[in-house]
């Protein structure tokens, strides 16, 4: 009789074991899928960061090259007394200081095809 019960608990145990390698062996499936799927997301955001970067960077540049000439003609203006100069120098440089880049990142996301989530 106790060979019998040891040869069930050696059963049981050799199935324990069993189930335990098995959990195992699942848990380390599943910690390879999660860092699959973060070096996916960690990709997506590096990639999505870099573009809206030169976005920005671009948008800047442009706003900078149109003040910039815009305080040219106004100075040109102020010095020749030109009044309609001055006037159309100031609704250049107002327009532009009111308009934000950062208004244009939805568009830019929309684009990007993140439906406006900001990935950063």
């Amino acid at each position: 009789m106790s060979a019998q019960l040891g040869m069930v608990a050696l059963s049981q145990g050799l199935g324990l074991v069993k189930h335990w390698m098995n959990v195992h062996y699942q848990s380390k499936v599943d910690i390879a899928r999660i860092e699959a799927q973060r070096d996916v997301m960690l990709a997506a955001i590096s990639s999505t960061k870099e573009l809206m970067e030169m976005h920005l960077t671009m948008q800047y540049a442009e706003r900078a090259s149109v003040l910039s000439h815009s305080f040219r003609l106004l100075e040109q203006s102020i010095e020749s007394k030109n009044v309609e100069g001055v006037q159309a120098c100031l609704v250049s440089i107002q327009s532009v200081v009111q308009q934000s880049p950062l208004k244009g990142i939805q568009e830019f996301q929309n684009a990007l095809g993140t439906n406006g989530k900001l990935l950063l």
